[in-house]
């Protein structure tokens, strides 16, 4: 290799060096194992997605309020929040890319855990917030 070459791979991984990736994946599981570390699972609808900034640790959050249509673990209220990271609030916007995006009136199969505040949040991110199709669909298209 040129001393230009490795040169100009020097420049490109020092300028890329201050720069972090931050990246989430998640190993697969089994669904036995899914629901084994979640603390319910329950079908419901969405219905309130609302973000805000958390004064705590200037971050956006979004709380979404889903209507339990069908218990599958655990016990929970007729309606429950969620918290995850991300949203935007006026002119100000963050995303997490391990967080669900919920809309109104869409139907999940949610898996969630319970933080050490108390708030539920879906165990594995997106991958445990299944997006039911619409009644009266075809599921295959």
């Amino acid at each position: 290799m040129s001393r230009i070459t490795r040169a100009v791979i020097f420049v490109l991984i020092a300028w890329a060096a201050p720069f972090p990736a931050r990246s989430s994946s998640l190993l697969p599981i089994t669904n036995a194992r899914h629901v084994q570390i979640s603390a319910a699972v329950f079908r419901g609808t969405v219905v309130d997605v609302q973000s805000f900034e958390d004064a705590a640790d200037n971050q956006i959050y979004t709380r979404t309020v889903v209507r339990v249509d069908e218990v599958f673990k655990g016990t929970l209220p007729p309606l429950v929040k969620l918290v995850h990271r991300g949203g935007s609030v006026g002119d100000r916007g963050e995303m997490d890319g391990f967080a669900p995006q919920f809309t109104v009136d869409e139907e999940r199969l949610l898996f969630v855990s319970r933080r050490a505040d108390g708030t539920l949040y879906a165990t594995r991110g997106g991958a445990s917030a299944l997006k039911l199709p619409a009644a009266g669909t075809d599921p295959a298209g």
